[in-house]
């Protein structure tokens, strides 16, 4: 890497931070100098930041083909397939594992997401449509990266993750750390904080700060959630999302083209009539399994970038739950949680086959996951937010993310394979009859290391333009992730520049 990262920054633009990147990008213009490039999703985004920062970017591009392209006709498929083999050898990825990581192309790759609203993406989207349609956003991109001989791509989609790993160019993701208003600079797509295991190794156990409540951004979604499940909000949302179609219509606006509005309507529907079905099995309260041995898998919500992109390797709830069900002693329980986000996406008949399995009991998605954390002698996961939780709080946690930033701590087990699963399954019970005292430790540790290397966030939106103090410390945190401590000389070299 140059002396300086910031030469050229390549930006990819997103609703929930159309306030955040454009006032990012002109403090590394202004402050380092950086030529600064935007992605926009379509032509109305660019219109709009074009409108908002008039000279801010060198280029505002756009990637939009990777939709527009599954509506048009299909030429030779075998073209676009031996392309695609082509990109995979020179980039030394999957393209199976972009379609995951997209809601319309990848619902397949989602078994317990199958009734995630369809667009008319998804159902054009055939194989050969859907490698057509990344193969252009490859050779886009590429060429755009290439082009303006970019230094540091932020915020990158998974198909621009690939360009920059294989071309050598760091990329870094601002992202939640799951604590309270706490955000943090990821180094890849998979959320992996570089910073994260040296600041573990010299963190204090003093109790500088607690996990005693769920982090902020899942309170406000919950609360919101919740509200859908009421009949008037579910008639109103369906009337709000039908006139945003008409309106996109009249406008003319790109994203009309994907959007079957049945679909989108009919999708409040079922989040109000599957909240009714689900409360018809027999729901345990977290008070119930008090003084009762159980391990705890509160489902993730599905489709999701936590199971498909950030764990690509394995992302199937279900089966994991069957594996984790089979391999426990009598005297202990499986008790699942459905995330209150997913409720209307699941098939039918999810619910109804899980609570065939004998030792499984289904816990009230409406009670807080930290009170049935603090009573389970074991949390599971994929890569879900509980599991950190579990074990900032001492838990042993049996993880099946590979990439999980809380697989540092020494009373992880992250399941390698499913013959590894008896072994896995008897060494974190065999954790749990230990004393807590050492895991607690750990805990403590690790929470302070990750506050130790993020920023804390509170009250702002990322709609809007941050606090000036606030932005500082963003940036002076994302020089820190991209130069490290240990390199004073390239770090004055920066600061100076």
């Amino acid at each position: 890497m140059s002396a300086t990262p910031f030469g050229s920054v390549l930006f990819f633009a997103s609703p929930a931070a159309s306030g955040f990147v454009p006032q990012l990008a002109e403090w590394l213009k202004a402050r380092r100098g950086a030529r600064v490039v935007l992605v926009a999703n379509t032509e109305q985004d660019r219109d709009f930041y074009q409108r908002r920062h008039p000279g801010l970017f060198a280029e505002i591009a756009t990637i939009h083909s990777l939709y527009t392209s599954l509506l048009e006709p299909l030429d030779d498929e075998t073209r676009w397939i031996d392309e695609a083999a082509a990109l995979e050898r020179r980039f030394g990825f999957r393209f199976t594992h972009l379609l995951m990581d997209d809601r319309h192309l990848g619902l397949g790759f989602s078994a317990g997401g199958t009734r995630y609203p369809e667009t008319r993406w998804a159902r054009l989207g055939t194989r050969a449509k859907a490698i057509r349609a990344f193969v252009l956003q490859l050779r886009f991109l590429e060429k755009l990266i290439v082009a303006h001989k970019t230094t540091l791509i932020v915020n990158p989609t998974k198909t621009a993750a690939v360009i920059a790993r294989a071309l050598a160019i760091p990329m870094r993701v601002f992202t939640n750390c799951t604590y309270r208003s706490y955000y943090t600079w990821a180094v890849n797509e998979f959320l992996e904080i570089e910073m994260l295991p040296a600041a573990f190794a010299r963190a204090s156990a003093a109790e500088l700060t607690i996990l005693d409540r769920q982090h902020d951004y899942y309170v406000r979604e919950r609360t919101e959630m919740l509200n859908r499940f009421r009949f008037g909000t579910m008639v109103r949302l369906a009337a709000v999302d039908t006139l945003r179609y008409f309106y996109w219509v009249l406008r003319r606006y790109e994203k009309r083209l994907g959007r079957l509005p049945l679909e989108q309507i009919g999708i409040h529907y079922r989040v109000w009539s599957e909240f009714r079905a689900l409360r018809r099995h027999r729901l345990w309260r977290a008070s119930e399994l008090e003084n009762r041995r159980f391990v705890y898998f509160p489902l993730s919500v599905e489709p999701e970038i936590t199971l498909t992109r950030e764990s690509p390797e394995f992302c199937h709830q279900a089966y994991a739950v069957h594996a984790i069900a089979k391999e426990l002693p009598p005297d202990t329980l499986l008790a699942v949680k459905e995330h209150v986000f997913t409720i209307g996406m699941r098939p039918k008949s999810f619910y109804r086959d899980l609570a065939r399995i004998p030792n499984l009991v289904f816990v009230d998605p409406l009670e807080w996951g930290l009170d049935v954390i603090r009573r389970a002698a074991v949390v599971a996961t994929v890569n879900g937010t509980s599991g950190f939780e579990a074990a900032v709080l001492g838990k042993p946690v049996l993880a099946f993310g590979v990439h999980s930033k809380y697989n540092i701590l020494p009373h992880v087990r992250v399941v390698e394979g499913w013959r590894d699963m008896p072994a896995a399954i008897a060494d974190v019970l065999a954790a749990a009859d230990l004393p807590p005292e050492a895991r607690s430790r750990d805990g403590r540790r690790f929470l302070n290391a990750l506050v130790g290397v993020s920023v804390d966030c509170a009250g702002a939106s990322f709609r809007a333009v941050l606090p000036e103090t606030m932005l500082d410390q963003i940036a002076a945190l994302l020089e820190r992730s991209l130069l490290g401590e240990d390199r004073p000389a390239e770090a004055a070299a920066v600061a100076s520049a």
